[in-house]
Formats: structure tokens, sequence, C-alpha cells
């Protein structure tokens, strides 16, 4: 089992529809990512929708795509 160290961090700039769902995609293969974006209120947007929005991550889980 790959250790936190072993995986990738990958920067994404822009929180926009293409750069969080580029967020999202890696993250769910194990990379670890950042994401930047230069207005503040988009970044905690884009977060909110990555986690609670239809395709986020508590919906996949809700959906059995995730443990």
């Amino acid at each position: 089992m790959p250790t936190s160290t072993d995986l990738p961090t990958v920067a994404v700039v822009g929180a926009g529809l293409m750069g969080a769902g580029i967020a999202q995609t890696l993250a769910t293969t194990g990379c670890r990512v950042r994401m930047y974006d230069v207005r503040q209120q988009r970044l905690a947007e884009a977060l909110n929708e990555l986690e609670h929005g239809p395709y986020g991550v508590r919906a996949a889980v809700d959906r059995g795509l995730f443990d």
C-alpha cells in the first residue's frame, strides 16, 4: 500500500467547471491535489460542489462507488 508521500501531488490552476472536474478526477485516482484560483469565492464554491454536488464525493459514496 503506498504511503501519502508516494502519491503524486498535482496542482490544478482554475476552479471553474473544468478545473474542478480535473481536480476531482485526479483525487479519485489517488493523487494529492492542490487547486488554485484567483477568486477565493470560486475556489470555495468548487470545493463545496466537489463534496456535496450531484456528482461529488458524497453522492458517489451514496451510490456505492466509494467506501
